[in-house]
């Protein structure tokens, strides 16, 4: 470890920037007639047995309003070279989409879904998990949903780990970059 006195003080309010690069992942959600989507990188596996998830999702977003009334959400690995969905994952974390209230946020960004029992799942993703809410908490200004994995499917690229040979994930820099540049591959 570095001496102390050579690490600068980092202001509270941005040390989440500390973690990033991130994988951002697509949490997709379905509650009547509304489809909401937006990307992720506060997700994280916490049982293996049973298989569960958690999920962080800011309180005053309308996806955290539809996962919390659907129950059941969808998480989509993206691959850098797919970039539609790099486009998309930008227009949906800008916020655009959602003050245009569009009822279909996947549709309104061009995002092509099938509904894999009754929840959106992204046509192009590397991977999904279809997840039931368990629980939700609120924890300052998010909400922490912990969910049991109904479902997992990958591609070819992933046997028992992802062997990256043609899954490149999208790596989010932070939000206070410009927007074409929060995403790379490594």
């Amino acid at each position: 470890m570095k001496k102390e006195n050579t690490l600068s003080k980092v202001n509270l309010s941005i040390a989440y920037r500390l973690f990033y690069p991130q994988v951002p992942l697509l949490v997709c959600a379905k509650f009547e007639d509304k489809i909401a989507a937006m990307p992720a990188n506060s997700c994280m596996p916490i049982s293996t047995d049973p298989p569960m998830v958690a999920l962080s999702i800011s309180c005053n977003t309308r996806t955290n309003s539809i996962v919390s009334r659907s129950r059941r959400f969808s998480i989509n690995w993206i691959n850098y070279d797919e970039k539609k969905l790099q486009r998309a994952i930008i227009e949906l974390g800008s916020g655009l989409i959602s003050k245009k209230r569009a009822p279909d946020k996947l549709r309104a960004v061009g995002v092509e879904y099938r509904l894999r029992e009754g929840i959106p799942v992204v046509e192009e993703s590397e991977a999904f998990e279809l997840c039931k809410v368990e629980r939700k908490s609120r924890h300052g200004d998010h909400d922490l949903f912990v969910a049991t994995v109904l479902e997992a499917r990958g591609s070819f690229d992933f046997e028992k780990y992802w062997k990256f040979r043609s899954y490149k994930p999208v790596l989010y820099l932070g939000s206070n970059r410009k927007k074409i540049e929060q995403l790379r591959s490594f």
